[in-house]
Order: structure tokens, then sequence, then C-alpha cells
């Protein structure tokens, strides 16, 4: 496409989406606030105040876990140590503002999504590119992503496109300078999250396997870029854990079953197949000079979308122990956004392919089938502007400004006790020690109340009770001893309690976080 009417459509799309985010998350982030699931990490350098020194976003970098781990065991659980560097970046620069955190995550999908977009439109013109958007902001796992400011995959899409950017460029105008910066590109993004790496191999042979069929040198090249840098940052990845982290090998059954059973209800999982059936007929058209196309091409395009459901299959493999054993649904989780990328960009190659390579009657008609699958999203919707997005959207604004609501009235209760000379205990709880709400509980409380005492129960139920009593007291908790729990009656305390159901404590005055129980299922 022309580079003038190229560029007008890209700042078209990019208004219109940009519309669309604030029509749809502008009150929720007018009203944001942290949220005691994924947020401790952004509040726990910070501590009571709104911002940290250069020095105190150092330190912490250096004390997280995994750091540490690596630094006097040799080994670590987990291996993201780009993901560390980033989260340390923002924090320094947005501090304890949750609007801005939220503001720069929806500018990074708007011009994330725009540059892919714009891509798309200038190689294979308008119908691939709506396809692509239309597939891409369709799918089901932006309701596990766009309410929240925890997941790796925000920091994934902040690398990763680029990269896409970069390889793409390559395969279309050869620049050499491209291809060299997608090294070290594809390295940083390896190194974001543990499946990043195995992705990046199994892409890299992808792409290895296509360019060969379709005679492309440069997409092999591409290929290999990401097959060698994926073996790099796996192998580094597979030194720095073993030993300290499970191996994640699980049944093939398990995921297979959770594949088959959430699949079926997925009406997207069945559009996205499209491209199958359309490639079958082209063997047919290509008889009668229809298409210009060599066979070569034509078996990577079938390989390219075949390897969508064979990503699907193994995001249910990788996330299976994540998602309690498949009950939760993978694909519609922040797990599945590397399956909406996927799936967006081939369905939008192979249609823009075809209507390439097809004469005046095969091109219109190629793009009429992509528009009547951009149709098709926008009635069976899962994305963007779906009851699914809406109803996690209200859920998060729900559970956190609950959380806010709480913290606030317990330092209220406090005040007024001490008002008139008591000194009640204040005491944050939950089902069990380890529970990643309960444990940012005691560090809300000790936030908005640097001078009290926040006390847990160390006998709460765990599966670990000398490590997760550790982190309590590291995340600002001190354990109640059994003298202070019998003086509770006398004393008087507030207990802020996070849970599924209702707590009763007739000891204390409990302010209750229930919100959680309707969390939508994803």
């Amino acid at each position: 496409m022309p580079k003038k009417p190229c560029t007008a459509l890209t700042l078209l799309f990019a208004s219109v989406l940009a519309g669309l985010f604030i029509l749809q998350f502008g009150t929720f982030i007018d009203h944001a606030t942290p949220s005691l699931i994924d947020d401790h990490d952004i509040l726990y350098p910070l501590g009571d105040k709104s911002t940290a020194t250069l020095q105190e976003i150092w330190t912490d970098l250096k004390n997280t876990d995994e750091y540490q781990e690596l630094a006097t065991k040799g080994a670590a659980t987990r291996f993201r140590p780009a993901f560390y560097v980033f989260k340390s970046i923002q924090t320094y620069l947005f501090g304890s503002n949750i609007r801005l955190w939220y503001i720069a995550n929806f500018l990074l999908y708007l011009s994330t999504t725009t540059l892919i977009f714009s891509l798309v439109l200038r190689t294979f013109g308008i119908p691939s590119a709506l396809l692509f958007a239309a597939f891409y902001l369709g799918h089901k796992s932006w309701a596990d992503i766009f309410p929240r400011l925890g997941p790796v995959e925000i920091e994934c899409i902040m690398v990763g496109t680029p990269l896409i950017w970069l390889l793409w460029r390559w395969i279309e105008t050869g620049r050499t300078s491209a291809l060299y910066l997608a090294i070290p590109t594809a390295l940083l993004f390896g190194a974001m999250k543990e499946a990043d790496s195995p992705l990046m191999i199994a892409i890299g042979g992808l792409l290895v396997a296509c360019g060969f069929l379709s005679g492309m040198r440069r997409m092999v090249a591409a290929g290999a870029v990401l097959l060698v840098t994926g073996a790099i940052v796996f192998v580094v990845m597979l030194l720095i854990t073993a030993g300290a982290a499970s191996s994640g090998m699980v049944s093939p059954w398990g995921p297979l079953q959770s594949y088959w059973h959430h699949r079926r209800h997925d009406s997207l999982a069945w559009l996205v197949l499209i491209p199958i059936p359309v490639l079958a007929a082209v063997p047919y058209v290509r008889g009668f000079d229809q298409l210009k196309i060599s066979r070569g091409e034509l078996a990577a395009l079938v390989l390219a979308s075949v390897s969508v459901e064979i990503l699907r299959l193994t995001l249910y493999y990788i996330s299976h122990s994540m998602t309690y054993d498949g009950a939760n649904d993978a694909i519609g989780m922040r797990y599945g956004y590397p399956l909406a990328l996927m799936q967006a960009l081939v369905a939008a190659i192979v249609f823009g392919r075809l209507a390439k390579a097809g004469d005046r009657t095969i091109a219109p008609r190629t793009g009429g089938i992509a528009i009547a699958c951009c149709l098709a999203v926008l009635i069976i919707n899962k994305g963007l502007f779906s009851p699914n997005v809406l109803k996690s959207r209200d859920w998060w604004l729900q559970f956190n400004t609950d959380t806010d609501n709480a913290v606030s009235e317990a330092a209220r209760l406090l005040l007024e006790a001490r008002k008139a000379d008591k000194n009640p205990v204040l005491i944050a709880s939950g089902p069990v020690l380890e529970w990643e709400p309960k444990l940012s509980l005691i560090m809300f409380l000790k936030r908005r109340m640097p001078d009290t005492v926040v006390y847990f129960d160390p006998g709460e139920k765990s599966v670990n009770p000398e490590y997760y009593g550790k982190l309590s007291v590291k995340w600002g908790g001190t354990p109640m001893s059994p003298e202070l729990r019998a003086s509770l009656s006398a004393r008087g305390c507030v207990n802020v309690h996070v849970d599924d159901r209702e707590y009763a404590n007739p000891d204390c005055r409990v302010l209750n976080i229930t919100t959680i129980a309707n969390r939508p299922a994803p």
C-alpha cells in the first residue's frame, strides 16, 4: 500500500482504538487503586513512601528472591532476569501512582497493536490488517491482562513487539541493521519469562521451515536468529534453575483433556481455523491459473496455519500446573496471550498472501472472506468490549475498591480508639498463611499505618509455616504471641480479613474483604 494512505489509515486506527480504550477503561483508570493480587511487587520497594530513590530501587533489585537464591545457592526457582529490571525501572518512574501505571500500560497496548497493524496494512492491505486487529483484540486472554498490572506478559509485549517489527523489516526489505538489532532484542525477550525461550525455539523452527519451503532465505535467517538465541537462553535457564525448580513435566493426558474441554466452548477457536479450508481449496484454484503461488509457499502457509493449533495445545501443557490442573481455561487467562498474537498474525499473512497471489477474481474474494471473519469476530467477540472483559474490569475495580475501603476503615477505627485512650490490636488474616492477597494485606495495612504494628497468626494453616512466616515478617507483619492472643478480648482489636467467605472473630471488630468469591472464571 502507498505510504500516505497507509499512514492516514494507521492514524485513524490508532485514534479509534484509543477512543475505545478510553470509553471502556477511562473510569476504571480514574478510580485505580493498588490490588492485593500482583501489586505488592510495586509497593514493596517504596515502603510507606510514594516514590523511591535510584539507590533504593537498586537495593531492592539486588535483593530480588531469585537473584539472592542464585547468589547464595547457585540456582534459582525462577528465570525472569530481564523482567525484574523492567519492573524496577517502571517502579522508579511511576512510584505508587497506580493511575500512571495503567495509563502507561494502555499506551503500550495502543502503540504495539498499532505498530503491528501498520506492518500488516503496508504489506498486505486493509482486509488483512482488519483481520489481524479482530483476531488479536477479540481474544479472551485480554480479560486477564487489561485490568491488571502484574502479568509478565505486559513486559513481554513491550519487548516482543519491537522484535516482530525488526524481523518483519528484515524479511520484507533485507535491511541487515534490523537483523543485527533483532539478536539482542531476542535475547532480552527470552530472559523475560521461562516460557519465552521455548516459544522462540518453536517459532524460529517454524520460520526456518516456512522460509525453506517458500524459498525465502531472509525468512530462514530470521528463524535462525530466534532458534539460536532461544536455545542460548534456554540452556542458561536450565543451568540456573537446575535443582531449584520443578521440571514442569506433567502427564500429557491432563493438558489434552483440558485442551479439548475448553476448546469445545471457544467459538473463536473454531473461527481461527478458517485459513485451513481456504488453503485446501487452493490446489483446485491453481489448476485454473487464477492463483500464482508455488507448492512450497502453499505448504508453508498450511504449516503456519496448523501451528496455531499446536501452540494452543502447547500452552495448555506448559500452564497446566498454574490453572489448577486444567480446571481454569489457560487460553482465557494471561497465558493465552501468545496464541492471540500468533493466530492474528498467521491469519493476516495467509489471507494477505493469497490476495496478493490471486487474479482479479480471487483477490477480492479472499479479501471478502477476511472481512467476513472480522464481522464474525465482532459477533462472538471475547476480547475488547466483550462481556468477558467488562465483567473482569468491574470485578477488579470492585475488589481493589473494597480493599482500599477496608484498609481506610481500619485506620479510622484505630484513630478513634486512640483518641479514647485505647490501644487495640491490628490483625491481618486470611484462609492460609501463604495466600498472596493475605500477605499483601499485611503490606497494605503497614503502608497506610507505618507506626502501627500489624499482627498475623503464625499458626494459620500453611504448607510451609516457617518460610511463609518469615515472608509475612518481611512484608511488614509481626507474629502474634499466645499472650497477645489471650489479651484480645480485654484490649480489643481490629481484624482485617481477606477470603472468599465471611470470617468471624468474637474478640475483634472484623472487616471482611470477600469480593474474591465473585471473581469471574476465565
